[in-house]
Parts: structure tokens; sequence; C-alpha cells
């Protein structure tokens, strides 16, 4: 199970190498999910669902085996905002 520091950890750990083309902020959390803002001119380039996925495999890394997150959905927000939102299974 993923808990709410871990993924705290894992957005830093993201914004430390991606910032300032794409930073992330927790949004909301529960137990089956979570949802992260990404803004920044990275909107822009190519590859864009790469930035999501990115912070995927950070959280994979932090939490260890027999954890699952996957991408459930992506909304573009106002701006050079997106949200994400992250399934646990």
């Amino acid at each position: 199970m993923l808990d709410r520091e871990e993924i705290v950890r894992a957005l830093e750990h993201f914004n430390r190498y991606h910032s300032p083309e794409a930073v992330a902020e927790l949004v909301s959390a529960s137990s089956g999910g979570f949802s992260v803002r990404f803004c920044g001119p990275f909107v822009l380039s190519c590859c864009l669902d790469e930035y999501f996925e990115d912070l995927k495999y950070d959280l994979l890394r932090i939490a260890g085996e027999g954890v699952e997150v996957d991408v459930e959905e992506v909304r573009r927000l106002k701006g050079e905002c997106f949200l994400v939102n992250y399934r646990l299974g």
C-alpha cells in the first residue's frame, strides 16, 4: 500500500529533476488513488505523457515491490497545467 508520505517523497524527487519545466503538486489522495497537478512549459513539448509516467516510476522506486500505480485520467487545465489521476491497484 502506498501512503501519503511516499507520494510526497516521490513528488519531491520528481520536482528536483524536472523543475522548472514541469512542477508536480499533490491535489488529493485516498486509498484508491491520488491526483497531481502538473504545471510548466513542458506542455508545449512532445512526449507529454512521459512526465506523468516518470512520476509513476518514482513512486514505484520509493514504495518498492507490490505496489501498482497506473495513470487513470489526464485532463488539461487552464494555462500550462494538467490534472492527472493515478489509480492504486
